[in-house]
């Protein structure tokens, strides 16, 4: 990026490419190059995510089995059909992980990168913290 200047504007960021053209970053473009790091970040660990994969879904179908017997046994449990049961069970098991349930995931980095310093380079990018 030799002759390229970047500054912040708002919550996209943009690139002066040459004198007087400047080439925007859109939010879209971010998130989407943020999630694909992410989704490296965690495939460099095939084995652990399979575990966790293997396991969400072991929990899940014991899970599913036990609401099953529940909405067998009193249809309409609780104001809600078994279909809407088990869909929130499975919606349940795909976002454990997704949303770091149980502790891990962004707080714990985030408390390590305090701890290092590394937190000041974050602040400086031209992005928002939080993506």
């Amino acid at each position: 990026m030799a002759g390229r200047t970047v500054r912040a504007l708002g919550s996209c960021a943009s690139v002066a490419d040459g004198p007087g053209r400047v080439v925007g970053v859109g939010a879209g473009r971010l998130y989407l190059t943020v999630a694909a790091g992410s989704f490296r970040r965690y495939a460099t660990y095939r084995a652990g995510t399979a575990a966790g994969v293997f396991t969400n879904t072991v929990f899940g179908l014991i899970l599913v089995c036990t609401y099953r017997a529940l909405w067998e046994a009193r249809p309409h449990l609780g104001g809600y059909g078994q279909g809407q049961a088990l869909t929130y069970v499975w919606l349940g098991q795909a976002l454990l992980s997704t949303l770091a349930i149980g502790g891990g995931g962004f707080e714990g980095e985030f408390m390590e990168r305090i701890r290092t310093g590394d937190v000041a380079i974050d602040l400086y990018r031209p992005v928002d913290l939080q993506v």
